[in-house]
């Protein structure tokens, strides 16, 4: 958006008192750039949770790995490791 002048409340020459109105700038262009901003945190926080979804998952996914099936794995290679040993 381009900037506008701004508008003036009286006239030129007008004599004002104290605490008067006397410009208006166009904050349209400002106010777009913070809706703009306002949707990029937004989706930068959904991202966020996102990712964070996933490293939770991962963390729960490897302890279980590592305490169950990595543990259950290790034990039968060495059961039949064990078990060639003796034959």
């Amino acid at each position: 958006m381009g900037l506008r002048p701004p508008s003036w409340s009286d006239p030129e020459g007008t004599w004002v008192k104290p605490n008067d109105w006397l410009i208006t700038f166009d904050s349209s262009a400002l106010e777009q750039e913070q809706r703009q901003q306002k949707i990029a945190v937004n989706t930068s926080e959904a991202v966020m949770i996102q990712a964070k979804a996933v490293y939770d998952t991962s963390v729960i996914a490897k302890k279980e790995y590592l305490e169950g099936t990595y543990k259950e794995q290790e034990q039968t290679i060495l059961n039949g490791l064990s078990w060639r040993k003796r034959t």
